[in-house]
């Protein structure tokens, strides 16, 4: 089922206080309260976090699978970072399946206050005033969601030489990525066990899984999901106020025999 379910988815430098406009906290940096910290996730946790804090380490990643929750938990460790002022500034970027390398530029150039004077400005130009932005500071990038190799130099990124403070860390499905792009500690993940599974799932459904008239049915349907966050999730959400056996009958039979116009790019984000 998982196999189907996942192939039918498938500015300058500061010169005074003045010159740097304002950068509001984004809305990921704020609290998810549906993030829950699972045991078989807390290795990668702290070997991540880690990372963060050991000058020799500059770029990081963490892969595996669609669905298994990397952006999630980039993201949660990304919270930390700020709430402990680990970095200076936080930028997260996605990148996707096929690289725009305009907007990649544009996105972390614009979450770090620097904006590009001209529209008619050359990759190259937009490369080298985001590189003397960064350049030697503190700031953590994270890159979400790589599927090919990507080339810093061309997107503006300092090099080891010139990085500063700064960290990358980024997620991928594929570990080879990683290690073409340079990254010393990569980390994989793997998928929820049955009893992370469940409690994700009742996190998500809430009081619904007590209706008597729904017997097994809950308890099904969070098996079916294979252990993907994602998966457990969208479907948990989905049947939250459901309270006739009927509909959990029908998320169950497509769980099984998923149709690919039900669940196209459903794990596309991770």
């Amino acid at each position: 089922m998982v196999d189907i379910l996942l192939h039918s988815c498938n500015q300058e430098e500061r010169f005074d206080k003045v010159s740097r406009p304002t950068i509001h906290k984004e809305i990921w940096l704020r609290s998810n309260e549906d993030y829950l910290a699972f045991e078989s996730r807390n290795s990668t946790v702290k070997n991540v976090w880690d990372a963060l804090q050991d000058e020799e380490i500059y770029m990081m990643g963490v892969y595996g699978m669609g669905g298994l929750g990397k952006t999630t938990l980039v993201q949660e460790i990304g919270r930390k970072a700020d709430n402990d002022k680990l970095f200076d500034e936080i930028v997260f970027v996605e990148v996707t399946e096929t690289p725009d390398i305009k907007k990649i530029q544009t996105v972390i150039a614009n979450k770090l206050g620097l904006k590009f004077e001209y529209a008619m400005e050359d990759e190259s130009q937009r490369a080298s005033k985001l590189y003397s932005r960064m350049e030697k500071r503190n700031i953590l990038l994270i890159v979400d969601n790589i599927w090919g190799e990507l080339d810093l130099k061309i997107v503006g990124i300092p090099s080891r030489a010139d990085r500063g403070r700064n960290k990358i860390l980024m997620t991928t499905r594929n570990v080879d990525v990683l290690e073409k792009m340079g990254s010393t500690k990569n980390l994989g993940m793997g998928i929820l066990n049955e009893e992370e599974a469940w409690s994700l799932f009742k996190k998500m459904t809430g009081g619904v899984i007590q209706t008597r008239e729904l017997n097994s049915l809950p308890q099904d349907v969070c098996k079916e999901c294979g252990g993907l966050p994602i998966v457990i999730c969208t479907i948990a959400k989905a049947l939250k106020n459901k309270r006739r056996p009927s509909n959990w009958k029908v998320a169950l039979r497509e769980l099984k025999a998923p149709s690919p116009a039900n669940f196209i790019g459903l794990l596309e984000k991770e």
